[in-house]
């Protein structure tokens, strides 16, 4: 086991400190339904990338937005070369995002088991 394995088993092990039994089923059996997945997010990135539907299935809907409107404005304007410059900047972002889904998937995935675990405190 690596160092960021043995600090993200003791955060989870922190996340569950002071639940029953009982809430950390609760807990894991609605994480395990809720959760994202790689496989959906590079289905989304590969098929539907470019118009910035991975970042809506990842909750960065902020993104998805900016890529959709830049995807629209870039080939509306391409007969007229301003959209060139556009979709280059959007295809970079969206092929710098393959890489950056992972971490993204992991970040929402743990946003939602300290959300779950809070509600559970209350």
């Amino acid at each position: 086991m690596g160092t960021e394995d043995l600090q993200g088993a003791r955060a989870s092990i922190e996340r569950y400190e002071g639940l029953s039994d009982r809430q950390v089923a609760v807990v894991s059996a609605e994480v395990a339904s809720r959760k994202k997945t790689r496989l959906a997010a590079y289905l989304l990135w590969f098929f539907l990338g470019g118009i910035g539907i991975h970042n809506f299935y990842l909750g960065r809907t902020t993104t998805g937005i900016v890529q959709l409107v830049m995807f629209i404005v870039g080939w509306c304007t391409f007969p007229i070369v301003i959209g060139i410059p556009i979709l280059l900047v959007l295809y970079t972002w969206v092929l710098v995002d393959a890489f950056r889904i992972p971490a993204f998937i992991d970040q929402k995935n743990a946003m939602l088991e300290e959300t779950l675990t809070a509600i559970l405190r209350r």
